[in-house]
């Protein structure tokens, strides 16, 4: 298991290297920490991966610097990487969504994670434009510390495509905030939603960056969920089946699904204008 963790590791590393040399997609020009600079898609089965994302939502894959690796964009917009790890005789690897949170420095937010409970992944790597330190938090979910400038825009209204929302599933919200405001800064505030009622935003700079969602272990793995826009939900969802993803949760404007490959995301509608 450690050996595919570190392998993931080394493969997340570079593409840090494509995101910034190799390709000049939208992105935003200053250091956000506390903020989401973009999601890598970690998978064993790259070719299945990019035929469902670029059919259901248009995204285009570009090359990076390695075999392993591709760069996806919505339009010109970055969306994140595609990360290609092989099967190994250990486990087969996770397939999953991986935030990458900015911060304000990267090995100091690595030593913070690991005195709150967290594990480091294999090694810090430095690259041209930013650290990067993949971490495990106290709950098993992965997560890449960035301290650079690259990453998904701020600030304008995300066409259909794009990212729009990422929420933390846990058993113990508790530990979980504990966690994240001590290695990114995260506060948290009570929120408010139609299909899961009352429940607690992590905030930095007086904006929110995501929800944190308790969930019982039945129902859920303890993971990071990142949710796409979209311009209609359920033509959205019958795309996506079609496309061999199973749905595992609906309600109000938004949808969990199971991609073919096994990574969950979310999709979420703009609620329609008041009448």
């Amino acid at each position: 298991m450690l050996a595919v963790l570190q392998t993931t590791l080394r493969a997340m590393m570079l593409l840090c290297l494509p995101l910034i040399i190799a390709c000049t997609p939208v992105m935003r020009s200053e250091k956000t920490p506390g903020s989401f600079a973009w999601f890598d898609l970690i998978t064993d089965v790259p070719a299945v991966s990019q035929s469902f994302y670029s059919r259901l939502f248009g995204w285009q894959f570009a090359q990076g610097r390695t075999d392993n690796i591709q760069l996806i964009t919505n339009g010109r917009i970055l969306v994140g990487g595609m990360v290609t790890i092989e099967d190994t005789n250990e486990q087969t690897p996770e397939t999953r969504w991986q935030p990458v949170l900015s911060v304000t420095d990267t090995a100091a937010a690595s030593t913070r994670a690991q005195t709150s409970g967290g594990q480091q992944i294999g090694s810090i790597f430095a690259g041209p434009n930013g650290t990067l330190a993949a971490v495990r938090d106290p709950g098993g979910a992965p997560v890449t510390l960035y301290d650079g400038t690259e990453g998904i825009p701020l600030g304008s209204e995300p066409p259909p495509g794009s990212w729009v929302w990422v929420d933390l599933l846990t058993p113990d919200p508790g530990a979980a905030e504990t966690f994240y405001r001590n290695v990114s800064g995260f506060e948290t505030r009570v929120g408010d939603r139609s299909d899961t009622g009352k429940f607690r935003v992590f905030t930095s700079d007086g904006k929110d960056r995501g929800g944190l969602i308790r969930v019982s272990r039945k129902q859920a793995s303890h993971m990071w969920l990142p949710y796409v826009l979209v311009e209609n939900l359920g033509d959205t969802i019958d795309m996506a089946t079609k496309l061999g993803a199973r749905l595992a949760v609906r309600g109000g404007d938004l949808a969990i699904l199971i991609d073919p490959a096994g990574a969950a995301f979310g999709i979420a509608q703009r609620p329609a204008a008041p009448k």
